[in-house]
């Protein structure tokens, strides 16, 4: 197990060695585990031990070694965002710690730790914290009062909050209410060795007469007094207003708390009411691609029918071409057998061997008769199967066409029905993330506006709109935009309660400014009063009609 340690400025984290030690990260003398992590280019491998102390904790260490406190607090500040930075980066393989959480519950911390990194952690038995000391309270006072100045730090302070890694029931909010007492009893101490000065002084007055010098010196000793009393006082003073202040932050970090922890079960409802939907929507999306395959076979059986259909009246014309033809052979076998009925008539007067011959020629000329007769009677009865035979496949066609249109409403009903449900509705972030962003006119914008405003109106009707004017269903527009782009301007109506060129008619001013005659009866035209149509009788006259 690899682990690097990186650390906020005067965080004391050498009091946490011997568990660093046993995390197997505890720094040489020439590492620098408080500046390493600004080189992000070349982060070790491994895991990332990234510990830090409040605002408050790291400026008393700092003035305790002799640094001032506002520039303590921006190098804390500076390096506390770079430790965010890279955890942020390196979420895997990184922890952010209190160290003052960590001391104080160190078996907590490794039971956090080694179920965050799945690592036996065993907390070692020479960890003692007991040779820390009281902090000086006025160092303590200056400490509360910078950070509660630097409002900037309320936000880096939630980040550090949220990225921390939580040990069970554990504040990392330093407890200020000891320092401010012992400041208090130091104030008090003061103020007892100002009364023993107070009595020293009437001492030295009463002996006035017998050293003036000494009286002198006295009274410039008592002039030191009072400023340092009045010192005190107004440290005193400070101290009451920051101790009020502190009340108030702590009752504040106590809500923050309260919010922060129902956002986060908010946050873990809505994540699992998503994932929810999202196996809902691959569940409707599996159902569609089905319908849509469907669909498709349906389209390819309509295509061959077609097909089929095209075929049989290609052999109908040529049949009837057929037929045709057989008549007009028929009718010129019947014009010859005329004239030869005639010949032989003739030749009947002539000679009676003629006539046998011609008898015998007539009767051969009547067989062909017979024979062309036969096969016109079976041109006839085979064009009646083949017209019966396409009227049956006229009518399996238009079955089929029929039961094709009925499952096609079907589909689109049900991908309909699919697309309107809750769960198609809530997976539409999603869908979105897939899709390009793409930005919308403005013209766009206010066409989709308007067209949800009619859509939520008794006075628009989608479907009449469709059924009264079939070509915009034939071009499958959407109603409410075809009537905001073309209806009202061809006159249409809307719907049955609303009369387009009534109201444009009976409201001139409607007319000059250009606007919806329906978007405007519902923006404007309906607060003053006026009919949608002439069969309201209880409505106000327009403006221009009032003229």
């Amino acid at each position: 197990m690899t682990v690097t340690l990186g650390v906020s400025p005067h965080s004391n984290w050498q009091t946490l060695v011997p568990l660093l030690q046993e995390l197997g990260c505890a720094p040489g003398e020439d590492a620098c585990p408080e500046t390493w992590y600004f080189r992000q280019e070349s982060i070790p491998e491994g895991y990332l031990l990234l510990a830090y102390t409040h605002p408050e904790q790291a400026l008393l260490c700092a003035m305790e070694n002799g640094l001032e406190p506002a520039k303590a607090l921006q190098e804390w500040e500076k390096h506390t965002r770079a430790l965010i930075s890279l955890f942020k980066n390196n979420r895997h393989r990184a922890v952010v710690v209190n160290i003052q959480q960590v001391a104080g519950n160190l078996e907590q911390f490794s039971e956090a730790l080694s179920k965050h990194w799945n690592l036996d952690i065993t907390v070692p038995d020479d960890v003692n914290n007991s040779d820390r000391r009281a902090p000086d309270p006025y160092f303590q006072l200056i400490a509360a009062f910078a950070v509660h100045q630097s409002n900037h730090l309320n936000g880096l302070l939630a980040q550090l909050e949220a990225c921390t890694l939580p040990i069970d029931s554990v504040d990392s909010a330093p407890e200020l209410e000891q320092d401010v007492d012992s400041l208090f009893r130091g104030i008090a101490e003061l103020r007892q060795r100002d009364e023993q000065l107070e009595a020293f002084e009437k001492h030295y007055l009463s002996l006035k007469d017998e050293n003036q010098l000494i009286t002198e010196q006295l009274h410039a000793v008592q002039e030191e007094l009072e400023k340092s009393l009045q010192a005190r006082k107004d440290a005193q003073a400070v101290a009451d207003q920051l101790r009020g202040q502190i009340d108030k932050l702590k009752g504040d970090q106590s809500k923050l708390e309260e919010e922060n922890q129902l956002v986060i079960e908010q946050l873990h409802l809505v994540q699992e009411e998503l994932e929810k939907s999202l196996q809902e929507a691959k569940e409707e999306q599996s159902v569609a691609n089905n319908l849509r395959s469907e669909i498709q076979t349906l389209k390819a059986a309509h295509t061959k029918a077609e097909k089929t259909e095209k075929q049989l009246t290609e052999e109908l014309n040529k049949v009837r071409i057929s037929l045709k033809a057989a008549e007009t052979r028929s009718q010129q076998k019947s014009e010859e057998a005329s004239g030869l009925q005639k010949e032989l008539d003739q030749a009947g007067q002539q000679h009676q061997l003629e006539k046998t011959a011609l008898e015998d020629e007539n009767r051969l000329v009547i067989e062909q008769l017979h024979l062309v007769q036969e096969e016109l009677e079976r041109q006839l009865i085979r064009k009646q199967a083949l017209e019966n035979q396409v009227q049956k496949l006229n009518a399996e066609q238009d079955h089929a066409l029929a039961a094709a249109n009925s499952q096609i409403n079907r589909l689109q009903n049900e991908l309909n029905r699919i697309k309107g449900s809750t769960a198609w509705k809530a997976a539409a972030p999603v869908r979105a993330i897939g899709r390009p962003f793409k930005r919308t006119t403005p013209d766009k914008r206010r066409l989709k506006r308007q067209a949800e405003q009619l859509a939520a109106t008794h006075y628009f009707d989608a479907d009449w709109y469709l059924k009264t004017y079939p070509d915009v269903a034939e071009n499958n527009a959407s109603p409410a935009e075809h009537y905001l782009k073309f209806g009202a301007q061809e006159g249409r109506n809307p719907g049955p309660e609303f009369e387009t060129q009534w109201y444009v008619q009976a409201n001139p001013d409607v007319q000059e400014s250009g606007i919806n005659p329906l978007i405007h009866f519902l923006n404007h035209g309906q607060e003053e009063g006026r009919a949608p149509n002439p069969r309201v009788q209880n409505s106000l006259p327009s403006p221009q009609e009032a003229k």
